[in-house]
């Protein structure tokens, strides 16, 4: 509070003293300058990354509470199977109306998969990206600080008062560095306790993909099933006298398969239907401007032609840029493709098995099996991740990728 108070106090002086210059000459100069003060705020704002980044860091693993999960899940299990069981006729309906069973299913699933969903994995990239945010922010606000140092006609005051603000504004970048460095770091101890090993590069690069929520989102995902079937073996063997409680538990898995198979459906649609197509009307505009500046570059003073060849530049890096994101992501949607299609032979095995009614002995056997399917389709569906040649191959992807959240936004 009382750093608060100080700030304010600050911000109070400086407004006066600007005031006091009423020459009518000053006057767009005086309002950039109180914008600039006023703009100091954002410090505040970064401060309360700060705590945001330790509330995080600080947080223990909220247990899962596996057996309400179960229970949610297995209220669809009869759902589901009379929806496969029409899929196997060949014929779906609502209110006696012929569907997509795929659509049904879907529909079902999508419901269901908050369920498995834990937030915890996103919140490490959308802070990261509020970090990077608050950073670029700051050095806007120094640069405007900077003018006012260089200022023939600010006061001493003034300068000082700037002065005093470089400073915060420096600490501050400074701490918002060393909170993504932490952020990194602590991420790529939770994902290795999930059996991904990454670098904290890889981490980086992780985070700031486009793609980068949706991976976060199937590894939450993937974590929770895997405590849900842990949960369900233990639930096995206290059960394994009562045929039709084992059965029902299989059920779940049906569920959970399916749950998965959803996930990487959706990831699948996303890169196709989203990421690569705001990708080339990125690169689509890129070119248009590129036509327009040429034709302007044409007709351009002599001591213009540089800056036109300049962003023409630019305009040519954004689309080499698209088009090694655009790899990236069709590498990915193989990756996901081929793990989506081993999970469709879980999700087919677990029906069959499931209908079959077989014994807990052996259901107990399949968990064992199921588990360890788990953790080979989140290793097998990990985005690759690019070796940059150096830090201006690193600096063009993240370009690309703040471009593409711009145009989403």
């Amino acid at each position: 509070m009382k750093n608060l108070i100080v700030f304010i106090f600050t911000i109070a002086i400086c407004t006066s003293v600007i005031a006091q210059d009423t020459n009518n000459n000053n006057t767009e100069k005086e309002g950039e300058k109180s914008r600039t003060f006023k703009d100091l705020f954002t410090v505040l704002y970064s401060k309360d990354l700060n705590q945001k980044v330790d509330d995080l860091i600080n947080s223990k693993d909220a247990s899962v509470d596996t057996i309400k999960k179960i229970e949610k899940l297995t209220s669809k299990i009869v759902d589901l199977s009379e929806i496969k069981e029409d899929q196997l006729d060949g014929v779906c309906r609502t209110w006696y109306i012929p569907v997509s069973c795929d659509n049904k299913i879907n529909s079902l699933v999508s419901a269901l998969e908050p369920i498995l969903f834990d937030g915890v994995l996103i919140d490490y990239s959308s802070l990261i990206e509020e970090l990077e945010d608050s950073i670029e922010e700051l050095n806007s606000e120094k640069k405007a600080l900077n003018l006012i140092m260089s200022d023939p006609l600010a006061s001493n005051d003034e300068k000082k008062v700037a002065l005093s603000q470089i400073k915060d504004v420096n600490a501050q970048i400074e701490s918002n560095k060393k909170n993504i460095d932490r952020l990194q770091k602590h991420l790529q101890k939770k994902l290795n306790s999930l059996g991904i090993k990454l670098s904290v590069d890889q981490v980086d690069q992780l985070t700031t993909r486009i793609d980068g929520n949706d991976f976060a989102k199937s590894i939450a995902i993937f974590d929770v099933t895997k405590q849900i079937t842990l949960t369900l073996g233990d639930l096995m063997k206290l059960n394994s006298f009562d045929k039709d409680t084992a059965a029902e538990y299989y059920g779940v898995y049906l569920v959970l398969a399916e749950i998965l198979g959803y996930t990487q459906k959706q990831m699948i649609y996303n890169i196709d239907k989203v990421y690569l197509i705001k990708l080339d009307e990125l690169k689509a505009e890129a070119y248009i401007l590129i036509e327009q500046m040429e034709a302007k570059k044409f007709d351009a003073p002599a001591d213009l032609q540089e800056n036109y060849e300049n962003n023409i530049r630019v305009s040519r890096n954004t689309i080499s840029g698209v088009d090694l994101y655009k790899k990236v992501l069709l590498k990915q949607k193989k990756l996901l493709n081929d793990a989506n299609s081993k999970t469709s032979d879980q999700i087919d095995n677990a029906y069959f098995t499931y209908k079959s009614y077989i014994n807990a002995a052996n259901v107990e056997n399949y968990i064992k099996e199921f588990s360890a399917n788990i953790d080979s389709l989140i290793r097998q569906q990990v985005p690759e991740i690019i070796p940059f040649d150096n830090s201006r191959q690193r600096a063009l992807f993240q370009q690309i990728s703040e471009q593409y959240r711009e145009m989403s936004d």
